[in-house]
């Protein structure tokens, strides 16, 4: 029902929604060690963009009418609604600590991850759900990454 490429096309959208917040919250906080965080995360949602880019080249969809392919991104779109993976809601100047920066960036990465099994959970096709098995491990890098900051802010932001 739903093709690798358009569900890499919204995991796209929602790293760069990501990426920009990140940036722009990094452009407003004051604190040295805050900016520094939120850079970090900015640079990981950057290199996710470019791990699916590389992954939707991998598995270019083919054989499908396009008539399928438009009922695939219109069910997506249903599915998606008004939800735009943000973290535009946040204020991050009102935020005090690292920590709290953090706990907003781990519930957005959990939601992000939650949308990708919802999906996951509408295809059949094994190909697809492997591309998205993927998609999803990536996430949860990103989550355990953030998740490891937070347990101990002192330890840099270096990925293990």
């Amino acid at each position: 029902m739903f093709e690798l490429g358009e569900i890499i096309d919204l995991a796209i959208q929602i790293e760069r929604n990501g990426e920009r917040t990140y940036a722009e919250a990094a452009g407003k906080a004051k604190r040295p060690d805050l900016v520094d965080a939120l850079t970090k995360l900015a640079s990981d949602e950057r290199e996710h963009v470019e791990w699916f880019e590389a992954l939707k080249k991998e598995c270019a969809d083919e054989g499908r009418d396009e008539s399928m392919r438009d009922f695939g991104r219109r069910l997506l779109g249903d599915i998606l609604g008004e939800q735009r993976f943000s973290l535009a809601e946040v204020d991050f100047e009102r935020i005090e600590t690292i920590k709290e920066v953090l706990a907003a960036a781990l519930e957005f990465e959990k939601d992000t991850i939650l949308f990708y099994q919802m999906i996951q959970t509408a295809i059949a096709d094994s190909m697809v759900s492997g591309g998205l098995d993927k998609i999803i491990n990536e996430e949860k890098q990103h989550v355990d990454l953030i998740e490891t900051f937070i347990s101990d802010p002192l330890k840099p932001l270096d990925r293990p």
